[in-house]
């Protein structure tokens, strides 16, 4: 019979998969949110200002500016990406500007920008 001894901590091991889980999580989130940043069309810079990462649940940043806003954008913005591992917490990349919608699939007066979608090819 054959018998392995070992000094293997497997609670250690875990800790530094969960740590390692963890900083790439990090890591991956905050380029997704600087790629989206940079992918934001600019024209007064206040879509840009509203992408948010949160851990997990989706955070919409809100701003005075969606209250003076017509009725017609007051609608959530549906703009989230999650990042997730396994059953770890998953970390969400959202943007809570009223017009987010259109910004991103394009609406009556401009062209999609996908920027979401252009976010995620980049750090792929």
């Amino acid at each position: 019979m054959l018998s392995v001894s070992s000094d293997i901590d497997a609670d250690s091991i875990m800790s530094s998969v969960d740590k390692l889980v963890a900083t790439r999580t990090e890591t991956i989130a905050n380029e997704l949110w600087a790629a989206a940043v940079e992918f934001s069309p600019v024209w007064t810079g206040f879509y840009r200002s509203m992408w948010n990462l949160s851990v997990g649940s989706p955070v919409f940043k809100d701003h005075e500016k969606r209250w003076s806003m017509p009725n017609s954008y007051m609608r959530p913005s549906p703009i989230t990406v999650a990042v997730a591992a396994g059953s770890y917490q998953s970390v969400y990349l959202t943007n809570g500007a009223p017009y987010a919608v259109d910004v991103e699939y394009g609406g009556p007066t401009n062209v999609a920008h996908y920027v979401a979608e252009r976010a995620i090819r980049s750090i792929r």
